[in-house]
């Protein structure tokens, strides 16, 4: 048997933490025992933990790995990591996001059992997924320049590095130099997306409740953090309202900039158009109301809620980043506009506000360019013959 020990930041509700939880649960039976540890989500987040127990998997919360730097806190997590290593004894660590992946990679570099010689045992096998990184943009010049040091440092003690995504592979070793061509491997996160389509008479009961009018109904779904780019949807609203004068605007999520958001709208006098949601559980029953989605982050690695809307039969307009381009082309299954640029998003809103059959269009080839990602069932066999080959008296990892 297999023992993983799987460390995450936090297990709030995005990508990661849903990455988490389907490798958690496929992973099981007589072939792998997994531990999953966590630090706690911030207010407004949302925490998928509860349902890792839910699943019978066993839980450890680490005190202390929180988003932000803290040498205090963060040592604790360390001391409380290489804990976990020394008493779980994991053939397998594998780190998601970026806190979880520095003090979960160096605990188990750091890691020593009893017993001399060069045996293969002597500290478990290193896995760390990107799901994205935090090398640009996220930080001042002098901390980004730490960070690429510690993530180079890392990697090159790190087995297999997993990218979600081609362009999240090039971009951090051609323009980061964080590990070699040969320590990677491509293994997508999202592949649990609801491969149905929406049901409008759902959509129809979830615009009741909420009060909707009979008029297209776009939305946004995602944590409340600059990265997602929300101040530059609403900076845009007011054309896209001018010009599309029924839409309805859903913001589905929640995070710590949530209140300032929603008092910049009421400045705007957009409250009455605007619905501020919050985080939901209800995923199929949103794409279900949507006639079309936006995504304006700045940066992402591989989002899952576009593999859900165009799954679900959603069309969607979204900036133009890695983990976008990776999965659509533009006109063809997507509006991809500029990112970081209120007027271009503001012009793909219209269009798709107005166009009904260009709606559908971009939503059937949205659907086709869905069904091309590995399901979950893929992710989860791919991280299971990954582990295998780790472990291999030859370590054959090809």
């Amino acid at each position: 048997m297999i023992r993983i020990l799987r460390i995450v930041g936090r297990m709030n509700v995005g990508g990661p933490a849903r990455c988490v939880l389907n490798l958690a649960g496929g992973l099981t039976g007589p072939e792998f025992e997994t531990l999953v540890a966590t630090g706690r989500s911030g207010v407004g987040e949302g925490d998928l933990a509860s349902e890792i127990s839910a699943i019978g998997i066993p839980l450890a919360r680490i005190g202390g790995m929180g988003r932000e730097l803290s040498l205090a806190r963060d040592f604790n997590a360390f001391r409380a990591i290489r804990k976990l290593i020394a008493t779980f004894r994991p053939h397998i660590v594998h780190t998601h996001t970026s806190k979880a992946g520095v003090l979960g990679r160096l605990a188990a570099i750091l890691c020593r059992p009893p017993g001399g010689g060069r045996a293969a045992h002597r500290r478990p096998r290193i896995v760390h997924t990107f799901h994205g990184h935090v090398l640009d943009g996220y930080f001042g010049p002098w901390r980004s320049s730490l960070f690429r040091e510690v993530e180079r440092w890392l990697a090159a003690r790190t087995d297999v590095i997993v990218a979600v995504t081609a362009s999240v592979r090039q971009e951090l070793i051609e323009r980061h130099g964080v590990g070699r061509p040969d320590q990677y491997r491509i293994i997508p996160s999202g592949g649990d997306a609801p491969v149905v389509a929406r049901d409008r008479s759902t959509g129809d009961v979830l615009r009741a409740e909420l009060g909707l009018g009979i008029g297209p109904v776009a939305g946004v779904v995602g944590r409340m953090v600059p990265v997602k780019g929300h101040d530059l949807l609403l900076a845009a609203l007011g054309r896209i309202f001018a010009e599309v004068a029924d839409l309805t605007f859903l913001f589905v999520g929640d995070g710590p900039l949530r209140k300032k958001y929603e008092a910049h709208a009421a400045r705007l006098g957009l409250s009455s158009r605007v619905r501020f949601l919050g985080n939901r559980s209800d995923v199929a029953r949103i794409m279900s109301t949507l006639d079309f989605l936006l995504l304006p982050s700045r940066k992402e690695g591989l989002p899952t809620v576009l593999l859900e809307a165009a799954a679900a039969g959603v069309p969607i307009a979204a900036s133009r980043i890695p983990g976008v381009t990776d999965l659509f082309e533009n006109g063809s299954s997507a509006l991809v506009f500029e990112s970081e640029s209120p007027p271009a998003l503001a012009r793909a809103a219209i269009r798709l506000g107005k166009d009904v059959a260009l709606r559908q269009r971009l939503a059937a080839a949205a659907r086709r360019a869905a069904a091309q990602v590995m399901t979950r069932d893929a992710v989860v066999a791919a991280h299971g013959d990954l582990y295998k080959r780790l472990c291999s008296p030859r370590n054959e990892v090809v």
